[in-house]
């Protein structure tokens, strides 16, 4: 992640304060200590990219945790394990988790030649259905719903490594929730089909 060229991460607290003024106006009505709260809680919330054209993507840097395990009453009641417990909050909570399938698919279609049609196969591109239009998200469907323009090869490359190291760092925090909070765990049954 040393070399990125397409995009900025902006690590840097002065730098963020900055951008998260002028990104987010309303802060700006807030007395000085609630910004400089409001900012520190964002940054930890938000990981903040920002192309060479001047666009902003904001990826979850802190995505919750389910200590709660829900599960179908009318099964057997799983055993509240570390794999469990890993598996319910990476199917449910892992950042990002469809883009695997999405990647899966596009090399399906470049070595055999059949895919889903679900995905656009040219590439991830950035959307932006916000007010301010240099605030973007990404996607990969087919539909091109609020379409801004293709990500450039070098950004995807860059994006998707930064979101597997996201992935592998919650995954690491799990780990280290479940060790710690293991007791405070649950898996509860609920009906589905009632």
């Amino acid at each position: 992640m040393e070399n990125i060229k397409e995009f900025k991460i902006i690590d840097n607290y002065e730098e963020f304060k900055n951008l998260f003024k002028a990104t987010h106006d309303y802060i700006q009505k807030e007395s000085p200590e609630q910004q400089e709260k409001d900012c520190k809680y964002f940054y930890k919330q938000y990981l903040l990219l920002i192309t060479k054209d001047g666009y902003i993507l904001e990826l979850d840097n802190n995505p919750s945790i389910s200590k709660t395990l829900w599960y179908d009453d009318e099964t057997p009641t799983p055993a509240k394990t570390e794999q469990y417990f890993l598996n319910y909050n990476i199917s449910i909570n892992l950042p990002y988790r469809n883009i695997n399938e999405y990647l899966e698919e596009k090399n399906r279609l470049e070595t055999i030649g059949g895919a889903t049609g679900l995905y656009d196969y040219n590439g991830l591109y950035f959307t932006s259905n916000y007010t301010n239009k240099l605030r973007i998200g990404f996607d990969y469907l087919n539909d091109k719903k609020d379409f801004v323009r293709y990500m450039t090869k070098e950004e995807q490359n860059e994006l998707i490594e930064i979101i597997k190291d996201l992935q592998n760092k919650y995954i690491e925090r799990l780990k280290k929730y479940y060790k710690r909070y293991n007791n405070k765990i649950y898996c509860r049954g609920y009906w589905v089909d009632r």
